[in-house]
């Protein structure tokens, strides 16, 4: 703990977190820490979301970057993300697309699908290099 406190032990990984992880259980621990609000949309109307209905927050190192809403198509092995989004100021550049990419065949493998279809991202330009990573 020590170690990573100084900062010996730097932050090299990049992973999906569920939105019932422990992280967010503390009210505003989401925006004090890393300036994101994750909000679980599951349980709004539809009208109402703005992320999507289950999107998980894309952890990057040491900073949240943005999110996904996935939905998963199991007799055809579909991974389809309805939206995908960058936080604001967040750029699609190579390092980012490259360990999400490595994060979402990780996340495809577990969940046996072998095919993406991004319906919805913004910035346009990671959607797209996210899928020409692949």
């Amino acid at each position: 703990m020590r170690r990573a406190a100084d900062g010996a032990l730097p932050p090299r990984h990049t992973t999906f977190l569920s939105p019932f992880d422990s992280l967010f259980w503390a009210r505003d621990r989401d925006m004090q820490f890393w300036e994101f609000r994750q909000v679980l949309e599951c349980y709004k109307p539809e009208a109402q979301r703005i992320w999507g209905y289950y999107c998980l927050p894309i952890l990057h190192r040491d900073r949240l970057v943005g999110r996904f809403d996935p939905k998963l198509e199991r007799d055809t092995g579909t991974l389809r993300l309805k939206t995908l989004y960058l936080e604001p100021g967040v750029a699609p550049d190579e390092p980012l697309v490259a360990e999400v990419a490595a994060a979402m065949r990780d996340f495809m493998a577990f969940h046996d699908a072998t095919d993406l279809v991004i319906e919805r991202s913004d910035p346009l330009a990671f959607g797209a290099k996210l899928r020409a990573a692949l």
